[in-house]
């Protein structure tokens, strides 16, 4: 990925046969300029209506918005529906897995776990009210299959899906797309561009309550485009609909929100193939009722969620059951230093009890977990007993995460023993690799090993390659600070010259407030911090400046785009002081007067008074030669010369003539 034009470009190539050159295939390739009122997008892209065709969509896309500004994508890829509207707080993330899988949606940046669900027997998991603006959009769902927590989960890319979000009233918007259909072929980089495809579509805030919109579509027939995005104002209901008039019949996708209040709500989803509906209660402090069902899988379940904090101990709990009498249970207690968590559904059970202390008094964490789990295959129960040891390193503030994670530990179950190990490393920028071998598994007495190597480049001029989420950059921009001090005073930074990095919080200010270490990384070269495309103002504070330093600059406007870091240098020079006595022709101290400094160049002073004591300070002085004056008349010595190699607190003693 990069910079060009003022928009990001990226390319992802994909290779499914390591041994196998012809496989190479383009994935992805996009060129994104988005505005606060204007975005152009050319490439591969989603499309703002539902799609006839089959095959990628390569194309143009415009999107204007008259009198509001979107959402920050925050790091995820281009979405049409989320550009097409105001700022919305929440959205849903939803998907499916296998009965019996633990899902968790963790931060993508500080692996804050933000929820965690059993999936149950509809086979779909769903986080609600998850905030995109609070926590910069950067998730990651983790699939543990059959709910071991000990395993290396699948990861999946999170599908964000958007909360009814109508537009104010007199604000609109407007998108044009045109482009064709992408049919890949094996042995060939990209494929055949086929099928011509487009549309136009319009939304307009009726009131503050009612945006409705509408548009016409080519692919392969013409189609109709309808939407409608409804929120009374003394009525706790969002309701969104948008249809798609097709020679045949009306495809569409509906979603209601009814919330009567803070602790009931309910949500249903339609389109023409699929019918579901969530229910949420919170009964009591700790204590909610929940149900879901879909006419796909024909199944409804019933359940409740218990959370309980006391002192040192946290539990929470859920019990779900389905229209077929199956159960769900799934339960976790932390106390101290010691957790215990459990699973239970018709596909298997899953004990765990782990422990987080010293055991061997290394450097960073570490852990010992004893689980006990089971599945149910071919008619027969398979089981497995593990013991394994774990260790993170400690945190690293420059690759942002642990370096080395170890595990070790041994199996016993009905399929045989043996020995359980991996390895994990992110020590090489822009690299990681992890290795696991299992001597035996829950499913198979043969042992097995696993190989993962991801790799990650971007081709800007300046980027961090040990940030690991430097792929935010697709939507995102950022600023790459090199304050230095700038000891031969030419304003560029010589490679002997060093990075200051101490105080970064105090010495720097983006639009009136502190930097956000979250979204900084700090390194030898300089400091990286991540931020929406747009124009912001830097300031440096006095406070966090090196001792006996001083910036050229203290201000600057800089103008930040998606796809790179914009390069920040700022030369600290040596501020040289001059102290000493002023006396007169006796020798006697002289109090009160306004000894000044005067630079020959460009006329500029510095000027400090005496004290009782005849003592004064001229501070913050650079290289140059400076008239000396007491009261505006001229001292003894009347001039004096500051040279690079002079110490930074200089005597000097003054006489009246």
């Amino acid at each position: 990925m990069g910079t060009i034009l003022g928009g990001s470009w990226f390319l992802r190539i994909n290779q499914s046969d390591v041994l196998d050159n012809t496989t190479w295939k383009i994935q992805e390739g996009q060129y994104f300029k988005p505005g606060d009122f204007d975005d152009y997008i050319i490439g591969s892209q989603p499309t703002f209506w539902q799609g006839q065709g089959k095959g990628d969509y390569w194309g143009f896309t415009t999107i204007k918005r008259f009198g509001f500004k979107p959402d920050n994508l925050n790091g995820n890829t281009y979405s049409p529906s989320q550009r097409l509207q105001s700022n919305t707080i929440n959205r849903i993330i939803e998907g499916a897995a296998k009965p019996g899988t633990l899902v968790q949606l963790v931060s993508g940046t500080d692996n804050t776990i933000w929820g965690q669900v059993l999936v149950d027997s509809l086979g779909v998991y769903r986080f609600n009210n998850i905030p995109i603006t609070n926590n910069g959009g950067n998730y990651r769902v983790l699939l543990y299959a059959n709910g071991q927590l000990a395993s290396i989960p699948v990861e999946q890319k999170p599908i964000f899906l958007n909360l009814p979000g109508q537009l104010t009233k007199g604000t609109s918007s407007l998108i044009g797309s045109g482009g064709l259909s992408r049919q890949t072929k094996s042995n060939e980089l990209f494929g055949d561009l086929t099928n011509i495809r487009g549309g136009f579509g319009y939304r307009y805030g009726v009131s503050d309550s009612l945006t409705l919109g509408t548009g016409i579509v080519y692919d392969q027939d013409l189609l109709g485009l309808f939407d409608i995005f409804y929120q009374p104002n003394n009525f706790p209901l969002k309701l969104a609909v948008s249809a798609l008039q097709t020679p045949k019949k009306i495809r569409y996708n509906a979603n209601i929100d009814f919330i009567p209040s803070a602790k009931l709500n309910l949500n249903l989803s339609s389109n023409e193939l699929f019918q579901s509906f969530n229910f949420n209660w919170n009964v009591a402090r700790g204590l909610s009722i929940n149900s879901s069902g879909n006419n796909s899988s024909n199944i409804i379940n019933l359940g409740f969620n218990f959370t309980q904090n006391i002192n040192n101990l946290s539990t929470y709990s859920s019990f779900k059951i389905d229209n077929k009498g199956r159960l769900d249970l799934s339960a976790n207690t932390r106390w101290r230093k010691f957790n215990l968590s459990a699973r239970s559904s018709y596909t298997g059970l899953g004990l765990q009890l782990n422990y987080e202390g010293d055991i061997f008094n290394l450097p960073g964490n570490e852990s010992l977990t004893l689980g006990y789990e089971t599945n149910n295959s071919h008619n027969r129960i398979n089981d497995l007993l593990t013991l394994k040891w774990k260790y993170q390193s400690p945190y690293s503030q420059i690759y942002k995460r642990s370096i080395w994670d170890f595990d070790l530990g041994y199996g016993i179950g009905y399929q045989g023993s043996g020995f359980l190990a991996s390895v994990s490393t992110f020590l090489i920028p822009g690299l990681s690799l992890r290795l696991r071998y299992d001597g035996v598994s829950l499913t198979s007495d043969s042992a097995s090993y696993r190989l993962e190597i991801g790799s990650a480049v971007n081709l800007s001029p300046i980027f961090s390659p040990r940030d690991t989420r430097f792929q935010s950059l697709r939507s995102q921009g950022g600023i790459f600070i090199q304050p230095f001090l700038d000891k031969n005073n030419n304003g560029i930074r010589d490679h002997n010259e060093e990075i200051y990095t101490q105080d970064v919080e105090l010495l720097f200010m983006l639009n009136n407030k502190n930097i956000n270490l979250n979204n900084s990384n700090i390194t030898k070269q300089g400091i990286f911090v991540r931020l929406e495309p747009g124009i912001y103002r830097l300031d440096l504070d006095p406070a966090g400046y090196p001792l006996d330093y001083k910036p050229i600059q203290i201000s600057s406007a800089i103008d930040v785009v998606p796809g790179s870091y914009t390069n920040v240098s700022i030369p600290f020079v040596a501020a040289y002081t001059l102290a000493g006595t002023l006396t007169d022709f006796q020798g006697k101290p002289i109090a009160d007067a306004k000894v000044e400094a005067i630079d020959n160049n460009t006329k500029s002073s510095v000027f400090s008074i005496t004290n009782s004591a005849g003592i004064f300070y001229l501070e913050q002085l650079k290289i140059g030669t400076y008239q000396i004056q007491v009261n505006g008349k001229p001292a003894e010595p009347n001039t004096i010369t500051i040279k690079t190699d002079d110490p930074t607190l200089k005597e000097l003693n003054l006489k009246l003539p």
